[in-house]
């Protein structure tokens, strides 16, 4: 799906050289008609390539979302404060 959006993307400067310029010939794009229907074309095949991409397809750097999630086993010894007692009911958390 990318090179359908590269490839609209290049129809679409080529449409748009052609508006500026009046005609270029040898893309037998011969007035400014054509031109914008070549302008249009680019976009269409653009978006379409754009809108049919897949997203869920793209990896995430899983690790690195598990390493900002999960503490690492250094820091829980740093921390003195924290015990891991389960509380009584009739205990109350120290602030």
């Amino acid at each position: 799906m990318a090179f359908l959006g590269l490839l609209g993307l290049i129809i679409f400067i080529i449409g748009l050289v052609a508006l500026f310029k009046g005609e270029i010939p040898q893309l037998r794009i011969f007035n400014r008609k054509i031109a914008g229907v070549v302008v249009i074309a680019g976009l269409v095949v653009f978006f379409s390539a754009v809108a049919a991409t897949d997203t869920e397809e793209t990896p995430v750097a899983e690790n690195e979302i598990e390493e900002t999630m999960v503490p690492d086993e250094e820091d829980k010894e740093k921390d003195p404060e924290e015990d891991d007692e389960p509380l009584e009911e009739n205990d109350e958390p120290e602030p």
